[in-house]
């Protein structure tokens, strides 16, 4: 017989391992390949004008590289929060993970490239660094942001030019189920089927069990579309935890 008790316990404990995995703010929702949510680290043109140029190169590679600016990090570690970030939103494909994060929180002065498990080929940590040290970090001590990010990305352009990943399958306008309600909805249809066995389906006045249905998307946001005319979204990649960060 199911020890009920127990399982509830290993499930709660699950569970809040999950979310100590993640980040401990909400996921901001992106519109475009280039999102500043500081209002003063690029103007609109730059922020659009980098967009299209991100949106040219994943045409023309496979490769997806997100930006995503925001005011501070709130008394997490950058590495946490860019990672939380990238598993979200999930840019690259789903089945080569060819995605890149470049992450900055403008008040903490702090940087991190998130490389997806498909993009570490092309550009491993070693090079993540150098960009951040050599790039990023002097533009930004000057104040000139959108020249330190601009070639910052030509970098990693650069590095996967020749590079020629699978066409990227956009995601749907679906919001995904966060992890854990999927495991408490499981728990509570075989608790119920446990006590009403034999009744065309466990639950009282068999009726069917029926899931609601779950996004295939990292991160739940929907309107994929956004700012940058027809653009799709991002493809759903995996993140490891590669890359490297830094301060300016």
């Amino acid at each position: 017989m199911i020890n009920w008790w127990k399982l509830w316990i290993a499930s709660l404990f699950l569970i809040g391992t999950l979310s100590l995995s993640a980040s401990k703010r909400p996921i901001p929702k992106y519109r475009a390949p280039v999102n500043d949510y500081t209002g003063a680290f690029l103007s609109p043109r730059e922020a659009q004008r980098l967009s299209q140029e991100l949106i040219a190169f994943e045409d023309s590679t496979g490769i997806q590289i997100a930006v995503c600016i925001e005011p501070s990090l709130e008394g997490e570690s950058a590495f946490d929060r860019s990672l939380a970030i990238a598993r979200a939103w999930g840019p690259g494909s789903k089945e080569a993970n060819s995605g890149i994060l470049i992450y900055i929180a403008l008040e903490d002065r702090a940087i991190f490239i998130q490389t997806g498990y498909g993009a570490e080929g092309f550009l491993p940590d070693a090079i993540a660094k150098r960009i951040v040290e050599q790039i990023m970090k002097p533009y930004f001590h000057q104040g000139r942001f959108y020249e330190g990010l601009r070639l910052a990305i030509e970098a990693i352009k650069t590095r996967g030019a020749e590079e020629n990943f699978p066409k990227i399958g956009h995601k749907n306008g679906e919001d995904e189920i966060p992890a854990w309600v999927i495991i408490l909805i499981i728990l509570v249809v075989l608790y119920l089927v446990a006590r009403n066995p034999g009744r065309g389906g466990g639950i009282s006045g068999g009726g069917p069990v029926i899931f609601p249905p779950i996004g295939r998307g990292g991160g739940g946001f929907s309107g994929w579309g956004g700012s940058s005319g027809g653009w799709g979204g991002f493809g759903g990649g995996g993140f490891g935890g590669g890359g490297a960060g830094g301060r300016w």
